[in-house]
């Protein structure tokens, strides 16, 4: 555990702020031996208020998380979807023009066989 000093204690790791002390955890072979040092050090427990708080506050950022990234793929989806339709229309316009282009040539030889035949 490194403890820090300075005003913000919740920057990330400690950046902007020096270190006042560095304790190894597993030096102490008991609970009651790491609390004591706890409270030696000027933490305190939180009550069961706090505790409960900070669950609820973390249950509903999950919950946000969950539905912006539900949303996330819904959007993504969606996205894919059009994109699909727009290539499948774009595939019956190029192939309509190829009937289109297809039916007039056979419509020109037909003419062209006509115009020989009255000869």
């Amino acid at each position: 555990m490194t403890i820090y000093e300075g005003d913000d204690v919740w920057i990330e790791g400690g950046l902007g702020m020096e270190v006042k002390e560095t304790i190894v955890l597993s030096d102490y072979n008991t609970k009651e031996e790491m609390h004591a040092l706890m409270v030696e050090k000027g933490f305190r427990r939180k009550s069961d208020e706090e505790i409960e708080a900070m669950m609820l506050r973390k249950q509903e950022e999950a919950r946000v998380e969950e539905e912006r990234q539900m949303k996330l793929r819904e959007d993504m989806q969606r996205q894919r979807e059009e994109s699909q339709r727009k290539r499948n229309e774009e595939r019956e316009i190029q192939s309509t023009k190829e009937d289109v282009a297809m039916n007039d040539e056979k419509q020109q030889h037909a003419t062209e066989s006509n115009d020989d035949g009255e000869l």
